[in-house]
């Protein structure tokens, strides 16, 4: 089908590869006149035009020569990431460099044995149902995320997130209620070196925001397990996971200040088996209810507010089992206006030399 070097090969219909490998020769154009390729695996390089924004390829495999494709005169990833794949599979087999927003069609996966995917100024990934992200270095700067969404099923394992100094690392925002949508598995990964670039050193002039993780408004499950959180810098919700969900205002909650009645709704999160180190301000910020966190190691705190966890105007919430190693502390665990909510066998070991 296309096995001719220096050959314009246009794509005017729909074509199921039958699951086989395509090797496309040296100097070729893949011309989409509004076909697809579908169902195989594509090898490149190969130089990619289109006139159609719809899906170019569904249910394809592709590895990173592919990947270096000119899409117009120059290398432009965003466009492929955003306009070309449909269920496909990435293999992420050298070191490539993102420059623009990528937003990624419903069940991409990208893997890869630890290169890197290199972040620039005001670029990120915008993940979809189903996405996932595997074995990835992830390399950040000032300005950007790494990524963020709106969708459910979004699985994050054994990547590697550093020099992060936007205020959030991974941003998952969830679907409505009415949506039916798939569990999120964020596990096995390493966040490194992320925080603020803006710190001022001051308290409460919300400058200085800083987090690797942060969910809103989950109305499925969410698990964050066997993580590593290391070296955060930022002082203001200097957390490295922010449970979030929206504020809902009842007839009657026990409150001992019922100011509107209001309390955080679901988010149905299990932070479990991670480990922290040098964590500016807490390791986890609960602004939600239905909320586990048990089984954490923290170490290394040095003039820290929260040891293990803080959270507000909840219910269902439960702290248990969690250790801190740390210099000085200034509280444990603070649960503020919560109801049907309990910390338990929960340890701080104060040492000074941790």
């Amino acid at each position: 089908m296309i096995d001719k070097e220096n050959t314009i090969y246009e794509i005017r219909y729909d074509f199921d590869l039958g699951g086989k490998e395509i090797v496309v020769p040296e100097g070729c154009v893949l011309d989409f006149q509004g076909g697809t390729l579908n169902n195989g695996h594509i090898f490149g390089p190969a130089r990619v035009e289109s006139n159609t924004s719809k899906v170019l390829f569904r249910s394809c495999y592709f590895d990173s020569d592919f990947l270096k494709t000119s899409w117009f005169e120059n290398v432009d990833y965003s466009k492929l990431f955003s306009n070309a794949l449909n269920n496909s599979i990435i293999n992420i087999d050298s070191d490539i460099t993102i420059n623009d927003i990528c937003t990624l069609h419903e069940g991409v996966k990208m893997f890869s044995c630890k290169n890197e995917v290199k972040i620039q100024n005001n670029s990120y990934f915008v993940f979809s149902e189903n996405n996932s992200f595997d074995g990835i270095r992830f390399k950040g700067n000032n300005t950007s995320n790494a990524l963020k969404g709106k969708s459910g099923g979004l699985k994050v394992t054994n990547c590697h997130f550093y020099n992060f100094y936007a205020p959030t690392v991974i941003i998952i925002h969830y679907l409505s209620s009415d949506v039916v949508s798939y569990d999120c598995y964020i596990k096995n990964n390493l966040f490194e070196n992320y925080g603020s670039n803006q710190e001022n050193d001051k308290v409460g002039d919300s400058i200085g925001v800083s987090r690797a993780i942060a969910t809103n408004n989950s109305i499925q499950k969410i698990y964050i397990e066997n993580n590593t959180f290391r070296n955060q810098t930022g002082l203001e919700d200097g957390d490295a996971i922010n449970i979030l969900a929206e504020s809902i205002t009842v007839d009657s909650y026990p409150h001992e200040n019922s100011t509107n009645n209001q309390k955080y709704g679901p988010a149905n999160a299990f932070v479990i088996n991670n480990t922290f180190y040098n964590i500016s301000k807490s390791p986890v910020k609960i602004m939600a209810s239905n909320v586990i966190v048990a089984n954490n190691n923290i170490y290394s705190f040095e003039d820290t507010r929260f040891a293990i966890a803080r959270a507000y105007r909840c219910e269902n919430v439960i702290i248990n089992n969690n250790t801190a190693f740390t210099k000085s502390v200034g509280t444990s665990i603070a649960l503020e206006n919560c109801f049907n909510s309990k910390a338990y066998n929960n340890s701080v070991v104060v040492n000074e030399s941790s």
